[in-house]
């Protein structure tokens, strides 16, 4: 009985978890943020260009999100992809990319 309840208990603290994961829910709306990815790019001198998202997620708080983007040589016919993970904050109702760093 007491390993059934270990058993239980294990069970529920990831289900816990998976929920608590839940809550901050993906954004439909990404032009907001391709065009804060696209102003820090050019900011930063990087040739880059968005390819996919691959994760993007809102804090619960709704002033900060961030997303994993595949991103492509911006000259034509580029196919190699590199993954990127962005940090934004939300000032003045406008998000802006606070930092990035390569995604494993």
């Amino acid at each position: 009985m007491k390993q059934i309840n270990a058993i239980a208990c294990t069970v529920a603290i990831v289900l816990s978890a998976a929920c608590d994961r839940g809550q901050t829910p993906a954004i439909e709306n990404r032009q907001p943020f391709s065009q804060a990815v696209q102003t820090y790019l050019r900011k930063k001198y990087m040739d880059l260009a968005i390819g996919e998202y691959k994760q993007l997620r809102l804090t619960e708080s709704g002033t900060k999100a961030e997303a994993i983007i595949g991103m492509t040589h911006a000259a034509e016919g580029a196919r190699v992809q590199v993954r990127f993970r962005f940090f934004f904050e939300k000032t003045d109702n406008r998000w802006q990319v606070v930092g990035h760093e390569p995604f494993k």
